[in-house]
């Protein structure tokens, strides 16, 4: 599947994990379930690491954003709201 019939499906995922690896390129790793339903749409020519029940992928982050107020989590197949917390660790930024 190439990039042009990529844009055109609707696609998003959970990522089971995301790791920063470096700031300078800034890249991250991103472990995918191979049972998920947009894992295969995410197997291409770029480098793919076999993590067992996982496939780990790497990307470069090409922007990022910050919003204030509370964060959305999911956990045992729902959403749930992560409450911000008033002192978190932001302060040691």
């Amino acid at each position: 599947m190439g990039e042009t019939d990529l844009a055109r499906l609707r696609h998003g995922l959970t990522a089971d994990s995301v790791t920063s690896v470096s700031m300078r390129p800034p890249l991250v790793l991103a472990g995918v379930a191979r049972r998920a339903r947009a894992h295969d749409a995410l197997e291409g020519p770029w480098r793919s690491c076999d993590g067992g029940e996982h496939t780990l992928l790497p990307g470069e982050v090409v922007t990022s954003g910050h919003r204030d107020g509370d964060a959305r989590g999911y956990h045992a197949s729902g959403f749930t709201t992560i409450a911000e917390r008033t002192l978190g660790f932001e302060h040691l930024l």
